[in-house]
């Protein structure tokens, strides 16, 4: 029975191997790049409009187009030379810890309930929408926060869960 078990886990490892390697583009000699059939179909899938079914013709115009109504809402897109951000960003905090954060939720019953996890912070908590923040993991548990979320079912919404 484990001899059946280890070929049809073997039969199917190379079937996946088989179907992901047809994806991905070949490069010719010359530089050229061919795309299977497969390849050209999961493109198509991936920027054709949903209603159409079809990738409209003048997309590049379009994408540029939109880039520069994005520069034209912002007088201040170039400054001294450098490329500025098109939104208005306030630091909120922690400033005492931190690190790069990963994970963010805020409370269905209340919004100034935050609670935030970082690559080396943990899970930290906000009770006043940001101002103050205090850290809710234990020294001996692994920091490393990358997903928070707060289960929704009626009575259960006091209970989150985080991951690494």
């Amino acid at each position: 029975m484990r001899k059946i078990a280890t070929v049809l886990l073997a039969v199917t490892t190379i079937a996946v191997a088989y179907y992901f390697m047809d994806l991905s583009p070949n490069k010719k000699d010359d530089g050229r790049t061919v795309f299977t059939k497969k390849y050209e179909k999961w493109l198509l899938d991936r920027y054709k409009d949903p209603v159409t079914g079809k990738i409209p013709d003048n997309i590049r115009q379009l994408e540029l187009q939109f880039a520069q109504r994005m520069k034209e809402k912002d007088p201040d897109y170039r400054k001294n030379g450098k490329v500025q951000s098109l939104n208005e960003w306030t630091s909120r905090g922690p400033y005492y810890i931190g690190g790069r954060t990963r994970a963010l939720a805020l409370d269905v019953n209340d919004e100034n309930r935050i609670l935030a996890g970082g690559v080396d912070a943990g899970v930290i908590l906000s009770t006043d929408g940001g101002k103050t923040w205090s850290k809710k993991t234990k020294n001996n548990q692994l920091p490393s926060i990358t997903t928070i979320d707060q289960d929704k079912r009626p009575g259960k919404q006091h209970i989150w869960y985080h991951g690494t």
